[in-house]
């Protein structure tokens, strides 16, 4: 006889079994049907033996489904076959040992009060006088049955739902709490405090902020100054401050400082060399020429020494000035 052992709709818990999640590879290995999920303990002698056995358990669609095969040896389970055939009797209940619950809202539909069942574990097959009532599901919990008449035991295997709003609250809450301790706050602070904390932040924030202008403008201050000496020592060349100001704001003052104090020797200068008659030491060539362009020195050198200067400009420009 066919029978469907459980669907995914809602029960009478309020809660329902999700199909896909029951296992039932162990219950094929004894796969017995018992009545009203009454298991014989031996302490009676009208006590109920399992009817039967259930095979060609599968899954189809939405249902779980499997053939009761009745013990034709057993006086009773044959009377409960007939009421099946007679259509007295049409329902079976499964006994389900609870793994996980769900209240994920892909796993809820309506009217659900209680958590799903994603996961669980099927036991026994009953057949059941009437089915979607108290007795239609027979569900446990690490091997221990749910009292259906218990309430408080039925909450602390399958709690009841909590609402969107209770959730959303929860969720603000721990959120607050969790800002509280930022703050250094307790959980009981007022509103007024959480403020006071929160504009106190603010200002230091702001305080912060102009410290590290001043800083910046200190250290800006003071990498021109020693760029500045180190122009008036000749140790470098004009066209070089701006490389030896980046220097400065990228890797600090201390590596500006350390780079500028191992320049010993000073720069050339070419107009110093003319001053000195020390025109022996200059090299005729573009060279010469771009550095006192630079320096601004050209005009002077032709000043003292004109005979230098179109030396010079023939080795920058391939020809000699021509005289006006």
């Amino acid at each position: 006889m066919k029978v469907v052992i459980s669907t995914s709709m809602v029960n009478s818990y309020g809660s329902r079994v999700l199909t896909e999640g029951i296992d039932y590879s162990q219950y094929e290995k004894n796969p017995i049907v018992l009545w009203m999920h009454s298991r014989p303990w031996g302490e009676s002698e009208d006590e109920i033996l399992p009817i039967g056995k259930m095979s060609g358990i599968k899954q189809e669609g939405d249902k779980l489904v499997g053939d009761i095969e009745f013990d034709q040896d057993d006086e009773f389970a044959c009377k409960i076959e007939k009421k099946y055939a007679k259509g007295i009797l049409n329902m079976v209940s499964a006994g389900l040992d609870v793994l996980e619950l769900s209240d994920k809202p892909e796993d809820l539909l309506a009217g659900q009060t209680r958590m799903t069942i994603s996961k669980s574990k099927l036991r026994e097959t009953s057949c059941v006088d009437i089915g979607a009532n108290d007795e239609s599901l027979c569900l446990s919990m690490s091997g221990k049955s749910i009292d259906r008449k218990d309430i408080k035991e039925i909450d602390n295997f399958l709690p009841l739902l909590t609402k969107r709003e209770d959730k959303q609250e929860q969720l603000k809450k721990m959120e607050m709490n969790e800002i509280l301790k930022k703050l250094n706050l307790k959980e009981s602070s007022s509103e007024t405090e959480v403020i006071n904390a929160i504009v106190s932040l603010q200002e230091k924030a702001c305080k912060g902020e102009e410290m590290e202008k001043i800083f910046l403008a200190d250290k800006t201050k003071r990498i021109k100054t020693l760029v500045e000496q180190a122009l008036s020592e000749k140790k470098i060349t004009p066209d070089k401050r701006e490389m030896f100001e980046k220097v400065g704001l990228t890797n600090g003052l201390e590596v500006l400082e350390a780079c500028l104090t191992g320049m010993s020797g000073k720069v050339p200068d070419v107009t110093e060399e003319i001053n000195k008659g020390k025109k022996e030491n200059l090299a005729i060539d573009a060279k010469t020429w771009d550095k006192m362009d630079k320096e601004g020195s050209l005009y002077e050198l032709k000043m003292k020494d004109e005979t230098l200067f179109e030396q010079l400009f023939e080795a920058k420009f391939g020809k000699k000035k021509q005289s006006k």
